[in-house]
């Protein structure tokens, strides 16, 4: 019932994101930012197709390795200055604008 169920059941129903850990009132952490971005650009068009690995200095605590490197691979997200990728930190508003512009600049 809330103002945004409505947009938060298309994202579940297109598979952009699921509705075992969907948290909306929790900070969203970068690898998690990954997973809904390369959900949302394969949805519209199409899987993500990449031989480009990133290569993050904390690579061994991303669980989603293959999200990070595809949004990585599209531009959409980088690592931090000093190589790591930071996968549990939160995202910044600065940093969510930024991905956003950069996401729908692919469209």
């Amino acid at each position: 019932t809330d103002w945004y169920s409505a947009d938060v059941a298309k994202a579940v129903n297109a598979g952009v994101i699921g509705t075992d850990a969907f948290r909306p009132a929790d900070y969203i952490t970068r690898e998690e930012m990954c997973q809904m971005l390369v959900k949302g650009y394969e949805y519209e068009k199409g899987a993500v197709q990449t031989e480009e690995t990133a290569n993050f200095t904390d690579r061994s605590s991303i669980s989603d390795f293959d999200a990070v490197s595809k949004a990585y691979a599209l531009g959409l997200m980088q690592g931090r200055d000093d190589g790591s990728f930071r996968p549990s930190e939160g995202a910044t508003r600065a940093e969510a604008a930024v991905v956003i512009a950069r996401f729908n600049n692919l469209k």
